[in-house]
């Protein structure tokens, strides 16, 4: 098991961690980089909402995500991996249809399967985001 502090994406010279090419496709809304990411069965359970299963319904949720967010930019503080199991401490930076920035911290699980992710599970209060 390795616990780091995590270097600033974007470090000149640093080569780009797994997570970093997953989050920076989400991040460009590059649906085909994030689809390329993920094994078919993956599966995605963010905050209390029930979880999605199967990559196509992965990749349906995301794009309605989308729809609802101008932007978000992810800012790594603490990861944790042990063999494909990885914790992610971070804060998202949104950016709301409406212009309002909205930080957030969020934890995330995430479990990999031959290199790709089989399962999501994020623990986030997105209730600020959407709040009026």
């Amino acid at each position: 098991m390795s616990l780091q502090e995590h270097a600033p994406q974007g470090t000149a010279g640093a080569q780009q961690t797994w997570y970093e090419r997953f989050y920076g496709a989400l991040e460009r809304r590059d649906i085909e980089a994030v689809k390329a990411q993920m094994t078919p069965d993956t599966s995605l359970r963010l905050a209390n909402r029930p979880p999605v299963e199967g990559r196509d319904a992965v990749i349906e949720a995301t794009l309605h995500f989308w729809e609802m967010i101008e932007s978000m930019r992810h800012s790594f503080e603490t990861v944790v991996e042990s063999g494909d199991l990885t914790l992610l401490e971070s804060t998202v930076e949104y950016v709301r249809l409406d212009g309002r920035r909205v930080a957030l911290p969020a934890a995330t699980a995430i479990v990999r399967r031959d290199g790709l992710v089989a399962a999501q599970r994020v623990y986030v209060d997105t209730h600020p985001l959407f709040a009026e």
